[in-house]
């Protein structure tokens, strides 16, 4: 029984090239030990000793990659693309969102670094000292008038007061109003 000559090593150059890929790609899957059975080193370099057991290795040991899908009918691969294409679009998109909305607030934080813009919490805080200060003021206005004319009587400082607080009612209950339609 006659034995088949055995061939010749093949560079892994070449066998990248009768694969479709990178020399690169097969050296890494070397490296990662991806080929080991067909591998032979020949004054210490790899070569691919059987490219029919090296192509079954590396089928065997490498997980097909979404972008890149094998040559022929992808079959379930395809969905797989769709769906992880449709992924990375909505994550894409969800970034794009993410960056708006961090430069919106950077903008904001720099506008009131220059203190063209304030906070709600602020304004709230200088609107209420100021109201207070004035319904302070509007409720002595009544002991002032008598103080600079002493010839008004009771009933006239009385009726004073009683306008100043009927004008006070009047706007709390505006503001009130004005609350309860913008929590609506």
């Amino acid at each position: 029984m006659a034995r088949k000559p055995k061939a010749k090593p093949m560079d892994v150059a070449a066998f990248a090239r009768r694969v479709g890929l990178t020399h690169r790609a097969i050296q890494k899957a070397i490296e990662t030990g991806r080929l080991t059975k067909s591998i032979v080193y020949v004054g210490g370099a790899a070569k691919v000793g059987d490219p029919d057991l090296a192509e079954q290795e590396l089928a065997a040991n490498t997980r097909p990659r979404i972008d890149h899908p094998p040559r022929g009918d992808g079959g379930d691969l395809d969905e797989v693309a769709d769906s992880y294409n449709r992924s990375r679009a909505e994550r894409e998109a969800a970034l794009a969102r993410l960056d708006a909305a961090r430069a919106e607030l950077a903008e904001i934080e720099l506008e009131e670094k220059r203190g063209s813009v304030i906070s709600v919490d602020e304004v709230e805080t200088r609107l209420t000292g100021v109201f207070s200060s004035c319904r302070s003021k509007l409720l002595g206005v009544p002991t002032r008038c008598r103080q600079r004319d002493p010839g008004l009587t009771r009933e006239q400082v009385e009726m004073i007061e009683s306008l100043i607080r009927e004008a006070l009612e009047d706007l709390s209950a505006e503001v009130a109003e004005d609350d309860t339609a913008e929590a609506a």
